[in-house]
């Protein structure tokens, strides 16, 4: 299994809608794609945005339930917490790459 970068959070948004204007990138009138701001955020190089999932969920729930269903959760989901809760969840994977993860400002 290819490198997984899970990103989680819990009350950063107040709707789906926030959630995805704050990973999904713009577009302007000559289609140039403009970063969002988890995209400056962690700098995302190779994006191919079918390898970008997210999850929201009005309620916190564990990470695990959130996360079910996700692109090959049964391959990677071992190694979550069991114990978190979290409402939001970004799952970037390959050939995404992530340069700087830490610089998210998604946090529990």
């Amino acid at each position: 299994m290819s490198k997984v970068h899970l990103f989680i959070s819990s009350n950063s948004f107040n709707s789906e809608e926030e959630m995805d204007c704050y990973i999904n990138p713009t577009y302007d009138e000559n289609s140039e794609k403009i970063n969002s701001k988890f995209m400056n955020e962690v700098i995302i190089s190779n994006y191919e945005p079918m390898c970008i999932e997210a999850t929201y969920e009005k309620k916190s729930m564990l990470l695990e339930k959130l996360l079910e269903g996700s692109s090959y959760f049964e391959q990677w989901s071992k190694n979550i917490p069991t114990s978190i809760q979290a409402n939001m969840a970004v799952c970037v994977f390959e050939p995404n790459l992530i340069i700087s993860p830490g610089k998210s400002t998604l946090r529990l």
